[in-house]
């Protein structure tokens, strides 16, 4: 290992000493949450070391991390909202279907309606249905498939997307 590469790891060492437990803090004081404060400060300093951030920013590097913490805790606060939204959302419009939805008629057209989904869903690529039922059956984030499955949470994103347009465009007749 070369001397330049030896000082640019100890001066990252130093900054990540100096500013990891107060930025953990702030990070806390916007999150309430321990655990997501410490990775988002986490995700900052893995950012700063990928990006070799810290050789431009080193004369503003507390002003650099504090503020970075605070926009991947806004992010990171938005980004929950909208999924409690719509998970909100989803379970109103759902139970409002319970209730007007149940007459014998109607039941049969949903298990008919089951049934052909089932057909479809095996008709796609292992690796696609796999990741559609852990998504949808398990309930799994893209995050967590994408770790269970050694994969990118882009690829997981890519295939949710193209199997859910091939749902939709085989079962446009029955649904709409």
């Amino acid at each position: 290992m070369d001397d330049l590469k030896l000082k640019e790891e100890n001066f990252f060492e130093k900054i990540y000493a100096n500013y990891f437990r107060q930025l953990c803090n702030y990070a806390f004081t916007i999150t309430k949450d321990r655990q997501k404060a410490e990775d988002v400060v986490s995700g900052v300093f893995l950012r700063l070391w990928e990006n070799q951030r810290y050789r431009t920013v080193s004369k503003c590097m507390k002003k650099y991390l504090f503020k970075s913490v605070y926009n991947e805790c806004v992010d990171m606060l938005r980004h929950t909202a909208i999924h409690e939204k719509r998970k909100v959302g989803l379970e109103n419009a759902l139970s409002e279907f319970e209730r007007n939805s149940y007459n014998p008629f109607s039941a049969r057209v949903d298990e008919e309606l089951t049934k052909k989904l089932l057909k479809i869903i095996e008709k796609l690529p292992t690796q696609s249905r796999k990741i559609y039922l852990m998504s949808r059956d398990e309930q799994l984030t893209h995050k967590e498939i994408a770790k269970k499955l050694h994969i990118s949470i882009h690829t997981v994103h890519t295939l949710i997307k193209r199997d859910l347009k091939i749902l939709r465009h085989e079962l446009k007749d029955d649904i709409f």
